[in-house]
């Protein structure tokens, strides 16, 4: 079985040149947020779980983006190769995803905190 052809010219350019890593970091994330709420979040939105999965989803994603933007700018300042920034971001995404939904409680919760503070000052 091979790979897709696109897949491994993908792999091909990343590793070539490392800096669409970060450019892909600081723009790719979030463009796929954006995407995600506007197209697939539509489709959820009246489920039961929309609320807990849109938690999990962007939470994840959003903290992706902060600490792998900054990861990979270092880390290509460094000279670290272009796969080795693809794995790193990956491995991050798949921990802050587990991190998520390990502390899914705490999580939520100070989200609601957060946003009732900023709920009362707006109303000020």
């Amino acid at each position: 079985m091979e790979l897709n052809s696109n897949i491994v010219e993908l792999l091909n350019l990343i590793e070539k040149e490392p800096v669409f890593m970060v450019f892909g970091t600081a723009f790719g994330i979030p463009l796929f947020m954006f995407v995600f709420a506007m197209t697939i979040g539509r489709i959820y939105k009246k489920a039961y779980f929309a609320s807990a999965l849109n938690t999990i989803i962007f939470t994840t994603l959003g903290l992706t983006w902060l600490f792998g933007f900054v990861l990979m700018i270092i880390l290509f300042i460094i000279g670290i190769s272009g796969i080795k920034l693809f794995t790193i971001l990956l491995l991050l995404l798949l921990f802050l995803f587990v991190f998520i939904l390990l502390n899914f409680t705490s999580v939520n919760k100070f989200i609601d905190e957060q946003s009732e503070g900023l709920k009362q000052k707006s109303n000020r």
